[in-house]
């Protein structure tokens, strides 16, 4: 495992790899756990396991296994902590934007005190004066309960299985060069462009864009455009290396693999690019504003 923070490789269990204790934990108004969406994650975690098995022997999918490992993708595509960063950002951003516009005119923002104090029945200590100044300045922050991106977790997957589903699927195979993870390990890599971009970026459903999910160390799933098509095809070293790379570019934190070599070159190729080209590499990929 590669720790991009910490910019250093170590052995780890499986068992204790890409794991955040209580991560997908509901939490009432007293902060009780309710683990109801760990146990469903892990339902469809077994159910999937059946399909691998047939993917590794190169066998034909139903469409209803077919359908079943859409939402799979589509899940480790909304919930790591990657996608609660970006309902964060989003949150955080709107958030502002709504606050900024309510008390930007002092006679709006009076009408709205007004409304506050008398649908609770609380009298603020501050002043309306005081709140206009301290909303304005920007000075705070704005946080999103991790609750809230769970439950757009949970709407937004099969959504985005659907998406996932009526698109061409190759299924990468190799027995030689292995395939590296990540805890981001759903990723989207824009489709090559030419001359100016105006929005630049990918998502489940742009033309030329194709999704990456590395599916164990000798298959990967390459998702394309709107299609029928279902299909194995062997990959060349030299291309595993070139899909490892944009596994690896994708990495909130992690990059995991089973060969210490292996995690070492590639990381040290990506490092080495993003920090000549002045770039960050983890993190949440979105920009607003």
């Amino acid at each position: 495992v590669y720790d991009i923070q910490l910019e250093e490789i170590r052995a780890q269990s499986p068992h204790d790899t890409g794991a955040m204790g209580y991560f997908n934990a509901l939490e009432d108004k007293e902060g009780n756990r309710n683990f109801v969406i760990e146990q469903e994650l892990s339902k469809m975690e077994g159910a999937v396991s059946d399909i691998m098995s047939k993917i590794e022997a190169r066998d034909t999918l139903t469409k209803a296994e077919k359908n079943q490992l859409a939402y799979f993708c589509a899940m480790q595509f909304v919930r790591g902590p990657d996608f609660h960063q970006d309902v964060c950002k989003i949150s955080e951003f709107f958030g502002r934007k709504m606050m900024e516009m309510n008390f930007s005119d002092r006679d709006r923002a009076e009408r709205l005190w007004e409304k506050f104090k008398q649908e609770t029945g609380h009298a603020p200590e501050a002043s309306l004066d005081e709140v206009r100044s301290f909303i304005l300045s920007g000075q705070y922050g704005i946080a999103t309960h991790r609750n809230q991106s769970i439950q757009f977790m949970v709407e937004l997957a099969p959504e985005f299985a659907d998406i996932l589903f009526r698109q061409d699927w190759v299924v990468l195979c190799t027995e030689k060069a292995p395939f590296i993870t990540s805890d981001r390990p759903f990723v989207i890599v824009p489709p090559k462009r030419d001359g100016p971009v105006l929005f630049r970026g990918a998502g489940l459903a742009t033309k030329g864009a194709f999704k990456l999910m590395p599916l164990s160390k000798s298959r990967c799933l390459a998702i394309g455009d709107p299609g029928e098509v279902l299909v194995y095809a062997d990959h060349t070293e030299a291309a595993v290396r070139c899909t490892n790379l944009n596994l690896c570019h994708a990495a909130d934190r992690f990059v995991i693999g089973c060969e210490r070599t292996l995690v070492q070159t590639l990381t040290f190729e990506v490092s080495t690019e993003l920090k000549a080209r002045g770039l960050k590499w983890g993190g949440s990929k979105l920009r607003i504003g």
